[in-house]
């Protein structure tokens, strides 16, 4: 308002410009880099390594980290060390710091670390970094970050969002938006740079371990044909192969890939809330609600396959409806091969399609032709996939085979231990075996216990999996308590592994787990409630259905709190649908969308 009143319209866009210019000075000289470091075990042997690095340890003992610290001018001077598992001692510059002071628990914390001010201690351009730690077992590791409340961080952040904040609302004035349009557009401006500014703080590659380790080696290792890349369906694989080869694993390239794909899912299923209902502002409510929703902020910190299928079910969602609208033969065809797309990344897409597709062509007319276009498709992505699953597991598993997963949840086991001839032996557990997802109010675990040991030749197709199956058969009493446990799971566990303690999304998103299970029923008696009144809508909670009865009823896996996060996209959804049938313009086409099919 001062500024409005002091200095003219041209003025204060030539100020907007030099503050622009002086922060991405700024911006650009707040770097940190590591250089030429070595880590050396309690043998004395000693080799180079990256930082940050998780590596699998050799049992307990301690190591010494070695290297350089490069900062610019404008670097923090407040860092948080991650030691897994003890920080012992640490030296810079010659000069010890003394830990002595931090509790022996923040120098334990493989989540948080300890934040350690060393202003005094850094300077501008190289600095010697030694490091003490202990590993007692399994994974070890290190990893030095900038301090999230150092001020210099803390500065650019908030000189950024002021100056986007201003320039967005600058823009939107001069597009005549409503106040509300305004706002809403500032909050998605705003949980789309929290999706690229977590990315970048945390990124991908500084989480390869377990399961994103997984994805990872089967995505760079293009001809890899054991058992888990086998079982896995293969469209996070290929994905996962182009971004390796796109970025050669250089962590600012994968943070800006996987931040386009971050902002990409909720842009993606504000188009499928515009085809869904006619009101514009409702839809960019649920555009914003899913760019500030923690849970789908927090995974695109790491490899995993939801990173890739809540755009994807966005992208086929959009598709189903808009497809409704328009009826021909090439939006089901779009259509057909979205919902393959999704399919082929994750499993449980598959009765999601068939509820969305087979609705679609019994609903509308061209029947014929569409069965032919969708036909074509299928063959032409099927076909080679079911050949090359023969030719490799001698079966039809053109999607992934998901026996090794039905057999561990319904055995009731906590461990699965599976060997497989002339390929390799694997064992795991599920995060969920380890999980209390009633905490802080309660220590209830799961009452799995024990190993289910598997032994299967590929070369005999299904025969070895049926009797693997046959041996863990359920009683009917197994199915309740494995069933209570999956619903559990579902709707109460932490998303694993992306909700790490001391985070503040990962906090949050931690919180809002409890939303969910209300939200699902209140959305359950809503609908039976207004039944009436969905007239043409009962494709939406079809298709929520469809997700509820294979993924929480059927034991085909034990479930993980990272299961549930399309569903929270669909409740959206259903909330988006009810609010716009309220309204008094809802009530007449989806058809005006035509006319009105901006961004």
């Amino acid at each position: 308002m001062i500024l409005k009143i002091l200095l003219p319209n041209h003025y204060r866009w030539w100020l907007a410009l030099a503050a622009a210019l002086v922060l991405v000075f700024l911006t650009a000289n707040s770097g940190i880099s590591f250089k030429s470091f070595e880590i050396e075990d309690s043998a004395g042997h000693a080799r180079s390594t990256e930082m940050p690095f998780l590596i699998q340890g050799a049992g307990r003992s301690i190591y010494q980290l070695k290297g350089e610290l490069v900062l610019d001018w404008f670097s923090p001077r407040t860092f948080e060390l991650v030691p897994d598992d003890e920080l012992q001692r640490l030296v810079v510059n010659g000069k010890a710091v003394d830990l002595s002071q931090y509790p022996k628990e923040r120098l334990r914390d493989v989540n948080r670390g300890v934040t350690l001010d060393l202003g005094g201690l850094v300077q501008a351009g190289a600095n010697q970094i030694e490091i003490q730690f202990e590993d007692y077992s399994g994974e070890m590791g290190m990893a030095v970050h900038r301090g999230t409340y150092d001020w210099r961080t803390v500065f650019l952040w908030l000189a950024w969002l002021t100056l986007v904040g201003c320039f967005v609302v600058a823009v939107l004035r001069r597009l005549g938006l409503s106040a509300a349009h305004s706002v809403l557009y500032i909050l998605i401006a705003a949980g789309s740079l929290i999706h690229v500014w977590y990315v970048f703080t945390y990124n991908p590659t500084d989480h390869i371990f377990s399961d994103p380790e997984r994805h990872w080696s089967q995505g760079i290792d293009v001809l890899r044909a054991d058992l888990m890349a086998l079982t896995d369906p293969i469209g996070y694989q290929l994905y996962i192969a182009f971004l390796g080869k796109f970025t050669l694993k250089i962590p600012a390239l994968v943070a800006y890939c996987t931040s386009i794909l971050a902002v990409l899912a909720p842009w993606l299923w504000y188009k499928f809330f515009r085809e869904l209902q006619a009101n514009k502002t409702a839809a960019l409510a649920g555009w914003a609600i899913l760019s500030l929703l923690p849970s789908w902020i927090t995974i695109y910190a790491y490899f995993m396959q939801e990173t890739l299928i809540l755009p994807l079910l966005g992208a086929a969602l959009w598709a189903t409806w808009r497809c409704r609208r328009k009826g021909d033969v090439a939006s089901f065809g779009l259509m057909i091969f979205l919902w393959v797309a999704a399919g082929l990344t994750r499993g449980i897409t598959i009765p999601m399609a068939a509820v969305a597709c087979g609705w679609l062509w019994l609903e509308q007319g061209l029947k014929f032709k569409k069965a032919l276009c969708s036909s074509l498709i299928l063959l032409v992505i099927m076909g080679p996939l079911t050949f090359r699953s023969y030719q490799t597991v001698h079966h039809f598993a053109p999607h992934g085979m998901g026996h090794l997963n039905v057999i561990y949840a319904q055995s009731g086991k906590k461990v699965i231990d599976i060997d497989v001839q002339r390929t390799g032996r694997w064992w795991f557990g599920s995060p969920s075996t380890g999980a209390k997802p009633f905490a802080p109010f309660s220590d209830w675990m799961t009452q799995r216990s024990g190993t289910v040991e598997v032994k299967v030749d590929l070369k005999n197709g299904m025969t070895d999996w049926k009797a693997a199956m046959d041996e863990v058969a359920m009683s009917w009493s197994d199915y309740g308590w494995i069933l209570k446990e999956n619903i559990i799971f579902l709707f109460f566990a932490d998303s694993w592994p992306d909700t790490r303690a001391g985070r503040l999304v990962d906090d949050v998103s931690s919180v809002m787990r409890w939303l969910w299970a209300p939200l699902f029923l209140l959305a359950v008696v809503l609908f039976v409630v207004n039944a009436r009144k969905f007239r043409r809508n009962f494709l939406l909670p079809a298709i929520i259905a469809a997700w509820f009865i294979v993924q929480a009823l059927i034991p085909i896996a034990i479930n993980e709190g990272r299961y549930r996060k399309p569903l929270e996209g669909l409740l959206v959804a259903q909330l988006i649908l009810a609010i716009g049938m309220r309204r008094p313009v809802q009530r007449a086409t989806l058809n005006t969308y035509k006319n009105n099919n901006s961004l």
